[in-house]
């Protein structure tokens, strides 16, 4: 964003209702996702994950050859971004160890994407409403899923 030539992610800033931001703390230093999220009514949290959950190393993504280390994911030259390796529940913890609530994160991460997409049925615990809930421990550590009111069993 130059303060001549400000782009897209500007013109977020100044009239979006609506915007969707990678929670990795690597696309978006977390001083301007705080930034964001004061100005966009509605920021909601993706993750860009080309990556999660793959091991640490060197492999084919869209037909170029990319390298990933942590949440991290980078084109061959080891600096230019080719993605994230995060998850939803990683863009939780993000927001969570920026100062956001509980109830701040869940609803950068469930609540407005569903709401952007005109879903009722997703996103949010009220009748009517798919029950595909998580379950997180006082260190935020998955304990349990929920998929339409099923349980299903955790894999480490």
């Amino acid at each position: 964003m130059e303060h001549r030539s400000p782009g897209v992610a500007a013109y977020a800033l100044a009239k979006g209702r609506f915007a969707e931001i990678i929670c990795d703390l690597v696309h978006v230093d977390p001083t301007v996702l705080l930034a964001a999220y004061r100005a966009i009514p509605r920021l909601y949290a993706i993750t860009d994950a080309t990556a999660a959950g793959m091991p640490d190393g060197t492999f084919e993504w869209g037909g170029r050859r990319v390298i990933k280390n942590g949440q991290r994911v980078t084109l061959e030259n080891g600096t230019t971004l080719a993605g994230s390796a995060i998850t939803m529940l990683d863009a939780f913890r993000n927001l969570i160890s920026l100062g956001f609530s509980i109830e701040q994160a869940a609803e950068m991460t469930s609540t407005r994407q569903a709401e952007y997409l005109a879903r009722q049925d997703v996103g949010r615990i009220e009748t009517g409403a798919r029950a595909c809930l998580i379950k997180l421990d006082e260190e935020l550590n998955l304990r349990g899923v929920w998929v339409d009111g099923e349980s299903i069993e955790l894999t480490s």
